[in-house]
């Protein structure tokens, strides 16, 4: 399930849930990972988690990309886990990388070091692929 706050995306739920608890995994933990938008350009790719120094960075996004510094990036929510549009953060910088790929970082929306109050997303986000279509009760 999604841990959102105020200012944007936390992370994830992980682990079991107590009655005012969870095991969260942080958006900046190198192994998270989500499905990005810069919101500007529509420009997608996948932002993960740099826990060296409380970034991140949006990987997969072609050289031929428009993202520039300070487009905001949001969540694209192909990865069924967090509904499209929420705040991820602000691109730092984004530069042509070696080979077919940007160099981009990305500062969080969220200061993972002042958070106080979180929303759990208890409704799965829809995914990229369309689920099953519930049987039609009225047809016997």
């Amino acid at each position: 399930m999604a841990v959102i706050s105020p200012m944007g995306i936390i992370g994830r739920i992980v682990g079991p849930v107590a009655s005012h608890a969870a095991r969260v995994q942080l958006l900046i933990d190198r192994d998270a990972a989500i499905g990005a938008l810069a919101e500007r350009s529509r420009s997608g790719g996948m932002v993960v988690g740099d826990d060296a120094d409380r970034s991140l960075r949006m990987e997969l996004v072609s050289n031929l990309a428009d993202v520039k510094a300070g487009d905001a990036v949001v969540a694209s929510g192909v990865d069924g886990i967090f509904p499209k549009g929420f705040a991820i953060g602000t691109v730092e910088s984004s530069e042509n990388g070696p080979r077919l790929h940007r160099i981009i970082t990305v500062r969080p929306a969220v200061d993972f070091s002042a958070v106080e109050q979180v929303l759990v997303v208890t409704t799965p986000a829809r995914g990229a692929t369309p689920a099953e279509a519930p049987p039609d009760k009225a047809k016997k």
